[in-house]
């Protein structure tokens, strides 16, 4: 048991949704805990904003006056202002062109670096961070999530799929479904700008589960956002209040979802077929060519025209929404992560994904290296010269929008010393990671003879932008540190004057009075925040000081908690 704590307890599982974050957290039972923000929610609003604009290029000289907030308390700022922030953060990693993107002057990297930094401070976790991510983001997305956490050099445990935290949630909680036989199970996820359909494939193996995906169909043209704004605008509400109405009343507008349900049909009908035509061929799955379960996730899923259209398009009517839709997916990270640690305290399951797109090694002509759902070459041929640059190459509608279609970029440093003369025969040969979507090695050829080609890796960042974000990151560092030290000095000289019974304040001796008198009348008239962080903790140590002298028997309440301060050098290597 202590092993197990010390090696697995308080690493947090993060689903990084779009309009939501949630969290959950591992614990000695074993069975992760979901974490709620200060306002006792599980949905933590993935917004962020600055109370006041700020020029990333001409910084405020006393920037403790420009706060940012986080999460419900950045909503307001939202409404108001826009350009000050992201209302759905996660949308906007490692994407440009998005129409998601808001904010004028603070860009993703230092907002989402500041998010999870400040959650790391308020709650005191630096164990470990697994993030879970929509299995269709791209490498290049996901290295900008890691370089953002990277600015403060948070405890990245590791990113991984959706669909593998699902998977690893199913397989510990609801193994028994099919200890007989196997299970095909689609996993409808109707969140709040996306679509997604999940078939999974669950075998149990005497100990542990196998999990393979057989399906991974979506879309970011449907989602309950996009239908609360055609009902808000219809019905002239906001469209939160569209929202909460699409949940109860989805079949009155159902007409007005004719573009989402054709996109949704599509998508379950690809995810069908390739459910069936994946089980046909595999000797495990005996004659089970059929969905036999539909989970609905997601927070639209809820709304009641959903289950009509799938038990139209599966085939299934054991539809069921027995998760909790806000925990899922971070409950089922924290799974893996005791998975991958060898600690689990449930049976384990071991998770088979799919190509989630397809992508191409561009070297002068396009070779195929992956086809979506198919399987993988991992070694490419060339019969030419070579080229100076390598690069993996997304198939567009295949990934997100506004993500980068080129995946990676090598520069090949060796390959003009080959010096090929004209009646030369040439021939490269480059092998991949396909699992990493990364190159691996290069070697090219002259007739008979071979030779290793060095490939650098060019990372995608631009370095201004980069040096720019860690000057802001630095200065808003000092900044926050010196908020939040004037925050636990106010906090402590309130709770020393609550020791007092300041009714009797003009009864006090003479002395006494006159030491107290600005922290008193401060508190009274509301003044006692245009105090220096100094001259509070000064007032602090005078009112400690006079309480001793009037009630030396009393026990006097303890300094305010140090919860850590930002670092105020963030880190600024070659991400």
């Amino acid at each position: 048991m202590f092993l197990y704590g010390l090696v697995c307890v308080g690493i947090l599982g993060i689903d990084l949704s779009t309009q939501y974050i949630k969290i959950a957290e591992s614990t000695f039972s074993g069975e992760p805990k979901v974490i709620k923000d200060g306002y006792n929610r599980v949905n933590i609003p993935a917004a962020a904003a600055s109370k006041y604009p700020i020029d990333m290029n001409n910084l405020p000289q006393k920037l403790v006056d420009f706060p940012i907030k986080f999460g419900a308390e950045a909503l307001p700022i939202l409404r108001r202002s826009p350009q000050n922030g992201y209302e759905f953060l996660p949308k906007t990693i490692g994407r440009s062109n998005t129409s998601f993107h808001t904010s004028a002057n603070i860009t993703t990297p230092e907002f989402v670096s500041l998010y999870f930094m400040n959650y790391i401070l308020d709650h005191g976790n630096n164990n470990g961070l697994t993030f879970a991510v929509p299995s269709f983001w791209t490498g290049l997305q996901r290295e900008a999530l890691k370089n953002a956490l990277k600015l403060y050099r948070m405890p990245l445990e590791a990113i991984i799929d959706d669909t593998e935290a699902l998977a690893a949630n199913y397989g510990a909680t609801r193994y028994t479904r099919y200890q007989k036989a196997t299970w095909n199970v689609l996993f409808v996820d109707f969140g709040a700008t996306s679509f997604k359909v999940h078939g999974i494939t669950f075998q149990w193996k005497g100990d542990h589960t196998l999990a393979n995906e057989t399906a991974n169909e979506w879309s970011e043209k449907v989602g309950g956002y996009y239908c609360a704004k055609v009902v808000a605008a219809k019905e002239n509400i906001s469209i939160s209040e569209a929202m909460e109405e699409i949940q109860i009343n989805s079949n009155r507008y159902v007409n007005l979802f004719k573009n989402q349900t054709i996109i949704i049909e599509q998508l379950l009908k690809r995810a069908v077929g390739k459910l069936e035509h994946s089980t046909k061929f595999n000797k495990f799955h005996q004659n089970s060519f059929k969905v036999d379960e539909v989970q609905l996730i997601g927070a639209a899923s809820s709304m009641p025209y959903l289950r009509d259209i799938i038990k139209k398009h599966t085939n299934c009517t054991n539809i069921k929404r027995d998760f909790n839709i806000n925990e899922e997916i971070s409950v089922g990270a924290v799974y893996c992560i005791q998975n991958y640690r060898g600690y689990s305290k449930t049976p384990m399951t071991f998770f088979q994904k799919q190509t989630p797109f397809s992508y191409s090694l561009k070297c002068g002509g396009y070779r195929t290296v992956c086809t979506k759902g198919n399987q993988c070459q991992d070694t490419i041929k060339f019969e030419h010269r070579g080229c100076t640059v390598m690069r993996l190459v997304a198939k567009e509608d295949e990934i997100p929008e506004g993500s980068s279609r080129v995946l990676a970029s090598y520069e090949l440093l060796n390959i003009s010393n080959m010096n090929f003369s004209s009646g030369d025969r040439a021939a490269g040969l480059a092998t991949m990671r396909i699992n990493e979507t990364r190159l691996e090695g290069v070697t090219w050829c002259k007739n008979t003879e071979c030779y290793p080609i060095a490939a650098k890796y060019t990372p995608i960042v631009n370095p201004e932008m980069k040096e720019r974000g860690v000057k802001f990151l630095t200065a808003f560092s000092i900044a926050e540190n010196e908020r939040r030290a004037k925050e636990k000095a106010l906090l402590e000289v309130n709770n020393l004057l609550d020791v007092f019974d300041l009714e009797q304040f003009e009864e006090f001796p003479l002395d006494i009075k006159y030491d107290l008198a600005p922290y008193k009348y401060g508190r009274d008239l509301g003044t006692l925040n245009n105090m220096s962080t100094e001259e509070l903790k000064e007032g602090a140590r005078i009112i400690r000081e006079s309480l001793m002298k009037i009630l030396p028997q009393i026990q006097l309440p303890e300094p305010p908690k140090e919860d850590g301060n930002i670092n105020t050098q963030p880190q600024n290597d070659e991400l």
